[in-house]
């Protein structure tokens, strides 16, 4: 009997017998769907799908247990873009609100910055992540949620409510998080 998995990702026009590849698939156990009414034991969530254009060239179909992940050759060969944003009158750059994230914890902050990456709807939120071009101790990405709808390479000032340790289950872990965050 064949494996059975179930994929998430927004809504592709999806041709039936195509094939399609995927880099990153985050796991989500008992998720239950208000749209489709139906809870799935394991759901990966993902942020997009490629369709394959020559079938002779495809990697096997993939599996999600067994997700390619970029490894530091694949990363060192992908262009690096240097990011500079600066930040809001007011507001605060990314490398401050990691630096000081207890002293701004239930606060409401501005912080300015590139979309690297957006996931629609899900855990019924959009998830947006931007760097500006700061970081502290390494970490140069802030983790947004939002109603808004945004792609990335947009540069957008957001201004939301500061949250820490914030747990969501299923590898959702993160240590800062901007929530309910407005594009001003």
């Amino acid at each position: 009997m064949a494996k059975e998995d179930w994929l998430a990702v927004v809504k592709i026009p999806a041709k039936v017998g195509q094939t399609y590849t995927y880099d990153d698939a985050a796991p989500m156990m008992d998720f239950t769907s208000k749209e489709l009414k139906r809870t799935f034991p394991k759901i990966y969530f993902l942020s997009k799908l490629t369709e394959v254009k020559d079938k002779a060239s495809a990697e096997p179909a993939n599996d999600p247990v067994k997700v390619k992940k970029k490894t530091s050759d694949d990363k060192k060969s992908e262009s690096k873009k240097e990011i500079h944003i600066d930040p809001v009158h007011g507001g605060l750059t990314i490398e401050t609100l990691l630096q000081n994230a207890t002293i701004w914890e239930g606060k409401v902050v501005q912080v300015r910055g590139e979309v690297t990456k957006f996931s629609k709807d899900i855990m019924s939120r959009n998830w947006i992540h931007i760097q500006d071009g700061t970081n502290f101790s390494g970490k140069k990405e802030l983790v947004i949620t939002s109603d808004a709808t945004v792609k990335e390479g947009d540069v957008i000032t957001f201004e939301g409510l500061v949250k820490l340790k914030q747990d969501f289950g299923s590898g959702y872990y993160f240590e800062v998080l901007l929530e309910d965050a407005l594009v001003k």
